[in-house]
């Protein structure tokens, strides 16, 4: 995440917000939500909100879902590579 002008940010206030608003299904807060997911390498999380953005029709959350999938970083509950 990423202040404004290089603003220091406290990570778990801007996560607490960005998941209220998610729940509110604010697509720029879902999606944002999942590229802080990805670049964390918390991929669960990370596939259900890049779902979420892109089942809201984010067309960036599709090509990264689908990139994803593609390059087997989401794995199921059995470490298989999720069904593309």
């Amino acid at each position: 995440m990423h202040g404004l002008y290089d603003a220091t940010v406290d990570i778990d206030v801007a996560l607490k917000l960005l998941e209220e608003a998610a729940e509110k299904n604010e697509p720029g807060a879902i999606f944002e939500l999942a590229q802080y997911y990805l670049k964390s390498n918390k991929f669960e999380d990370a596939f259900e909100y890049l779902n979420m953005s892109a089942s809201l029709g984010s067309p960036m959350a599709k090509f990264l879902l689908a990139k994803n999938i593609i390059d087997g970083v989401f794995k199921d509950e059995n470490n298989n590579d999720v069904e593309q």
